[in-house]
């Protein structure tokens, strides 16, 4: 799929990285798309090119050239994607299960040693408007982006032999305590095998209570 001429540069994703990322996708995450104008492929391709330069779905369908609108983009979406506590669950277990899928062996089958430094950042998304399903999606914070509501993930990475490797991630609800976010996480990266001996945590977890808990877990 090309992309209109533009003047400025933007990142890219390789031949190959796009077929690797698209193919674990269409795996663990399937959005049964079959249509004229958009199937499964050409979705994720829309959503890749939006992720990797930081733009909305409308905007990667109009730098796109054979693409549908946005509108259309978003009505299958819609369609395949479950708002709910439990749809949000399902595409969170999803989504991890395609994380864990790309880690080599050597990282998860690690036994001895000292484990793995890791990496917890929390991301907030502005976001102008009102919730999809439910209040309890969109958290309250700082101004930022013109807005004080957001929708909220978590991650969780290590770096190996240079490597950034994600490991887990796992959605941020309204009435959620970042020790109970955190605690998630470690649960979901002990799930894969990954073996951890330090964190570095975003200012957004800065909160006794996570202090706490990366006590219990000696976890420096």
């Amino acid at each position: 799929m090309s992309k209109r001429s533009r003047k400025d540069s933007r990142p890219t994703l390789s031949w190959q990285l796009r077929q690797a990322l698209i193919g674990t996708l269409k795996a663990q995450v399937s959005l049964a798309v079959e249509g004229q104008e958009l199937d499964e492929e050409k979705l994720w391709e829309i959503l890749l090119y939006a992720s990797v330069n930081g733009i909305a779905i409308e905007s990667a369908c109009n730098q796109l050239d054979q693409v549908p609108s946005g509108n259309t983009v978003r009505a299958h979406l819609q369609e395949q994607l479950d708002p709910s506590y439990f749809g949000v669950f399902d595409l969170e277990e999803r989504l991890n299960n395609a994380l864990a899928y790309q880690l080599p062996r050597s990282l998860t089958q690690r036994r001895r040693g000292k484990g793995f430094e890791v990496g917890i950042d929390l991301v907030e998304i502005p976001y102008h408007g009102h919730p999809a399903c439910q209040e309890e999606a969109l958290r309250r914070g700082a101004a930022k982006g013109g807005t004080t509501h957001f929708h909220s993930y978590a991650t969780l990475a290590i770096v190996h032999h240079r490597c950034r490797y994600e490991v887990a991630l796992t959605f941020v609800w309204a009435d959620e305590t970042m020790d109970q976010v955190v605690e998630r996480l470690l649960a979901q990266a002990a799930q894969v095998g990954v073996r951890l001996r330090r964190a570095y945590l975003d200012k957004g977890f800065c909160r006794q209570e996570v202090f706490a808990l990366l006590r219990r877990h000696r976890l420096p």
